[in-house]
């Protein structure tokens, strides 16, 4: 492990947060880990490229007549990951991993605060922090993820964020994506940030 792993950083807004691990070689893919390999390309521009795919998309899959997104109850084929994807917020994050070019399997907020997406993320050069993270000490690109059952979000820049749930599908008047940051303060904020290094 990094001597820096316990260091403890200080953004602008004088919050503290630590560097969990940084991997000095990739996680060993014998053992089963589910990197596909090198990584190229911009992490923020896919997540746009997605974020608007979804916009676009996912709504003509919600087919409830309650209006509300089917989430795990419903997984829909993307061509630009030529996967099937979920629509929820996990979904959504699992969604641009794969675009990204990371095989990253179904996740949910709960899998996102364990140990194998902690390698996972390292694995494909992605430096996990811990503390409270809001839109003053988030950068464009940070994954962030709450307490299990919470919510993840990806975010944009300007107070704004690419997440998705059928308030976001940009359409009936509906708010469209990126879409207002969600602090989640009721449920103890987010205290997971995965940044591409």
């Amino acid at each position: 492990m990094s001597e820096d792993a316990n260091r403890i950083y200080t953004d602008d807004t004088g919050l503290n947060y630590t560097k969990q691990r940084t991997l000095e070689s990739l996680f060993d893919l014998a053992s089963g880990a589910v990197f596909c390999g090198a990584v190229n390309g911009n992490w923020l521009a896919t997540v746009t490229n997605m974020g608007k795919w979804y916009e676009a998309n996912i709504h003509t899959y919600q087919t409830g007549t309650d209006g509300r997104a089917h989430g795990r109850k419903g997984w829909y084929r993307c061509p630009i990951t030529n996967t099937n994807v979920a629509d929820d917020c996990s979904g959504f994050v699992q969604a641009c991993l794969l675009a990204f070019g990371v095989k990253c399997p179904q996740i949910t907020t709960e899998s996102m605060n364990g140990d194998a997406f902690m390698k996972l993320m390292e694995s494909a050069g992605f430096i996990h922090y811990t503390g409270i993270f809001n839109k003053n000490n988030s950068q464009p690109g940070d994954i962030l993820c709450g307490k299990p059952r919470t919510h993840t979000e990806i975010y944009a820049g300007d107070g704004k964020s690419w997440s998705w749930g059928n308030i976001h599908d940009g359409k009936n008047g509906k708010k469209g994506m990126p879409c207002g940051f969600c602090p989640i303060d009721s449920k103890g904020g987010y205290i997971h940030c995965w940044r591409k290094s």
